[in-house]
């Protein structure tokens, strides 16, 4: 865990590595492996904290003046919020009473409905854009 956590870092911080776009897409698969591993091995807690954590970053990198991150914003938070619900429920399958139902970080109904008012969003950004 402790490699992924320095690459994510390292993503973060270090701006010659790549491109914005490059960066924050690898970021989100580096994200993706540690919600994973920490979900194998039942740690929600850190996994809900690591996605708190990759979703403020996207908020703040992604800016709507930025062209190029301005729709991948509400693309990435969308995914990312699906996928993570998608990893919940598996979890919570394999070993029901894991997720505490009173943390809505936890709860995988949070984040499909949180995905769902992402892509609203990236609608919305889309028909400002075209118009």
């Amino acid at each position: 865990m402790t490699s992924y956590i320095k690459a994510y870092e390292q993503l973060i911080h270090d701006q010659d590595v790549a491109d914005a776009v490059e960066r924050l897409d690898l970021c989100n698969h580096v994200t993706i492996r540690m919600h994973q591993l920490y979900l194998q091995s039942h740690e929600v807690s850190s996994a809900v904290h690591h996605f708190k954590i990759h979703i403020n970053m996207l908020r703040s990198c992604c800016t709507d003046d930025d062209e190029v991150l301005a729709w991948r914003r509400w693309h990435w938070l969308a995914a990312s919020h699906q996928l993570f619900a998608e990893l919940l429920e598996g979890v919570a399958q394999q070993v029901p009473g894991i997720i505490d139902q009173a943390d809505m970080w936890q709860f995988p109904g949070f984040h499909y409905q949180s995905a769902a008012a992402h892509i609203s969003r990236l609608q919305q950004w889309a028909r400002e854009a075209s118009s």
